[in-house]
């Protein structure tokens, strides 16, 4: 049994903070060539063992030139006993990483999910965003 399977978390609540799509009309004709940047946010609320996964989701054209909508989601998640990962003297989390790729794979999935419901009907109907191993996210402060 690993230290993921002793940690006690489950969804709290799921946010759509933001939404656009941005298509012109020749953007219409034909299959659209994509690409997506993704940006996720973790923050801690510490007094109520919480985590909020911020997605931000960009969707341009192939040279990065073109942004035809974006999306954002928050996913919140309750993680008992929050506080016990808190080193006080350091000022930083001890948590598994192993909880942070997991709980960053959820809302990138989640993200997915909303952004095809969101899209539908639109322009961007195809635009389904890869499965992404949260893993190899390069990490930047």
């Amino acid at each position: 049994m690993g230290e993921l399977d002793k940690i006690k978390y489950q969804f709290k609540s799921i946010e759509l903070l933001e939404s656009s799509v941005n298509l012109r009309n020749n953007d219409l004709q034909g299959e659209l060539e994509l690409r997506f940047e993704l940006n996720l946010e973790n923050q801690i609320i510490l007094k109520d063992d919480l985590i909020s996964v911020i997605a931000k989701v960009a969707i341009f054209d192939t040279q990065g030139k073109y942004k035809y909508g974006a999306i954002s989601t928050s996913c919140t998640f309750e993680i008992q006993h929050l506080n016990n990962y808190f080193k006080e003297d350091s000022k930083h989390f001890g948590l598994p990483k192993e909880l942070i790729y997991e709980l960053n794979s959820i809302a990138t999935s989640t993200t997915r999910g909303i952004m095809y419901s969101i899209f539908r009907g639109t322009g961007l109907n195809n635009a389904i965003l890869p499965i992404i191993d949260s893993k190899k996210l390069i990490e930047i402060r």
